[in-house]
């Protein structure tokens, strides 16, 4: 698992010139509030910010990478937050609703081709006209096999997931994350079938 993060990181610093496609919410916990990782008050401050936080599922669910790293201190948000985002997507995915999956995304969007090659997106408009070129069959077998577990967060980055081939983002400490990059050159690697 911490090969394919650093592979998720190496594709994303090569492709935006060692730029972070986003940057931490402004109202991020502080990576000097917490003593490990894992730590419980990062769950503590994310829920202050949500109104009904569903506390069992976030706690069940948060460590990841076997405690090294975690859903709230280093993804900005909560475990049931994610998954309902996650869910949301999904759903729109399986119907191929292209105006309800053009509402789950955030602009502006990153779209990266099979050869490697970025785009930046800028509004809503160019990215409904883009739409059949960034969710191919491809697109939608990654969203249709997302597991929460997978989730390889990034704090300078965001939530990775198919060795860097999608990423959400969280727009405040907090919120529902939204997908921000789509990158066909990553899920080309991460769908191809293991080798006998």
């Amino acid at each position: 698992m911490p090969k394919c993060r650093s592979i998720a990181l190496l594709m994303v610093a090569a492709l935006w010139g060692c730029e972070a496609p986003i940057t931490e919410p402004s109202n991020a916990v502080s990576e000097n509030a917490v003593s490990a990782p894992h730590a419980n008050n990062c769950l503590a401050r994310i829920w202050q910010t949500q109104g009904n936080p569903d506390r069992v599922f976030d706690e069940r669910h948060d460590e990841l990478l076997g405690g090294r790293s975690s859903i709230s201190c280093d993804g900005y948000t909560s475990p049931s937050a994610l998954q309902h985002a996650i869910d949301r997507l999904k759903r729109a995915a399986s119907a191929r609703d292209a105006d309800q999956v053009t509402q789950l995304v955030n602009i502006p969007f990153n779209y990266i081709d099979r050869d490697g090659r970025a785009e930046r997106i800028t509004s809503r408009r160019q990215f409904r006209r883009m739409f059949d070129a960034i969710f191919t069959d491809d697109t939608y077998a990654a969203i249709e096999s997302l597991r929460l577990g997978d989730t390889l967060p990034n704090r300078s980055q965001g939530l990775s997931f198919k060795i860097g081939g999608l990423w959400f983002i969280v727009r405040n400490t907090g919120d529902e994350p939204v997908l921000v990059t789509v990158n066909h050159e990553a899920l080309k690697v991460a769908l191809r079938p293991a080798e006998q």
